[in-house]
């Protein structure tokens, strides 16, 4: 049950960044917005310790989260989900594990997950 809380979340804030999307790339079309710079950093990001977060009561309801360190306020977030049909996998030897470096370099935080 929590699961589908979890998905139900995620579902509806992916629903929220894509509206929020569509209208600032309408809004650049029509020559009313600038385009959004990439969070703006003061270094080269270097990725910081992970932390596991439990979100469930089963112990593979986990997620990995990697933030971004000298980013200069909030930072977008880059959800992995890796592949085996919602029954089989892992976030720990998914390419999940390798992309995290690259998304918190370029000012992202970055997670993977279980379930």
């Amino acid at each position: 049950m929590q699961f589908v809380a979890l998905a139900s979340g995620l579902l509806f804030a992916s629903s929220l960044t894509l509206t929020f999307a569509d209208a600032a790339w309408a809004a650049s079309r029509e020559g009313t917005q600038t385009a959004r710079a990439a969070p703006a950093r003061t270094a080269p990001a270097r990725p910081i310790a992970k932390q596991t977060i439990s979100y469930g009561r089963d112990k593979l309801q986990t997620l990995d989260l990697h933030s971004a360190k000298n980013t200069r306020g909030p930072a977008p977030l880059v959800m992995f989900v890796h592949g085996g049909g919602w029954s089989k996998g892992s976030k720990d030897n998914a390419t999940g594990k390798d992309k995290a470096p690259h998304y918190t370099g370029e000012g992202y935080n970055f997670a993977t997950i279980d379930y």
